[in-house]
């Protein structure tokens, strides 16, 4: 991507031309900022004869990349955290000499959803690397990742991006959509480029993600009964309810900001940043536990009622 993430591609390439690279680097950031692209991108950089397609399609046989299985059971979808059987199913590719090209890749995507025993056998695959074999960790949650792998691994950072420059660039590329509509994708997005081009390209998923917001402000003006119902709707497809809650606590954020910007009453500030840090925490436990979805959604709408 031309103008997102300009820093973090400088330092790389930097890197690259002074043959400084590590053998290990974790991009940690928001979701949907570009890290997957970028890492890709470094692929690319590195190795010149792979291809980006090749990549994704598991098709490339010097780059090798992890990530959590999406399955669906009985109506419901969920990420799976990554196990240690796919960490050993790779591992046991990467001995041999890269087929095509100078370096060997593995890219784990969504780092922060490895269990304890899949970050361990990773653990002992950076101590002792492939010479020509290169890892990158992809993560969401910098501090969801072992600490032991985080501290062999150089960091590269990402963060949200200016809504002003998600709109130029959603002009150009999609210059055939109306500025009124890009201006509202990039909003939703909340500062996440992937997003915002997904709300652009899925006009249903626009649909739901503005529609979620307004449907939880008007629980938190329509009291308790509106909250349950919410609850009922959303608590039976795991990825939607978290995408849901995304948008709330960017709402409540915003909502915050702008009322302490305009010197509101200190009452209201107050009651708003308890509601969202209950909603942050909320959010937290349904992404990285087994808890039951509508029982604890429920409990939040009793809370804050």
């Amino acid at each position: 991507m031309k103008i997102f993430n300009k820093k973090q591609w400088r330092y790389l390439r930097k890197a690259h031309r002074r043959g400084t690279l590590c053998q290990a680097y974790l991009f940690a950031g928001p979701e949907g900022v570009g890290k997957f692209d970028l890492a890709i991108k470094f692929v690319k950089l590195i190795n010149k004869k792979s291809d980006e397609i090749k990549i994704i399609r598991g098709q490339d046989p010097d780059v090798f990349v992890i990530e959590p299985i999406v399955e669906e059971k009985a109506g419901k979808r969920r990420k799976k955290d990554i196990s240690i059987q796919q960490v050993k199913e790779v591992s046991g590719k990467l001995g041999y000499y890269a087929y095509q090209s100078k370096f060997k890749f593995l890219i784990i995507n969504g780092a922060q959803r490895m269990t304890a025993t899949a970050s361990n056998s990773l653990l002992k695959l950076i101590e002792e690397p492939p010479v020509d074999l290169i890892i990158l960790l992809v993560s969401n949650n910098e501090q969801r990742v072992l600490p032991t792998l985080r501290s062999r691994c150089q960091p590269i950072r990402f963060g949200l991006e200016r809504a002003e420059n998600i709109i130029k660039y959603l002009e150009k590329k999609y210059s055939g959509e109306k500025v009124s509509f890009i201006k509202d994708c990039a909003i939703l997005s909340q500062g996440r480029i992937k997003i915002a081009e997904r709300l652009v390209e899925d006009k249903m998923l626009f649909e739901e993600i503005r529609e979620a917001k307004e449907v939880f402000r008007d629980a938190l003006k329509g009291g308790l009964l509106k909250g349950f119902k919410l609850s009922e709707d959303l608590a039976t497809d795991r990825e939607k309810l978290l995408q849901s809650m995304a948008q709330w606590i960017w709402y409540l954020r915003d909502f915050l900001i702008n009322h302490i910007s305009e010197n509101g009453d200190n009452k209201i500030a107050k009651r708003v940043f308890l509601i969202l840090q209950a909603l942050v925490n909320l959010r937290s436990q349904i992404q990285y536990t087994n808890i039951n979805q509508r029982v604890q959604l429920d409990n939040y709408f009793v809370q804050i009622s």
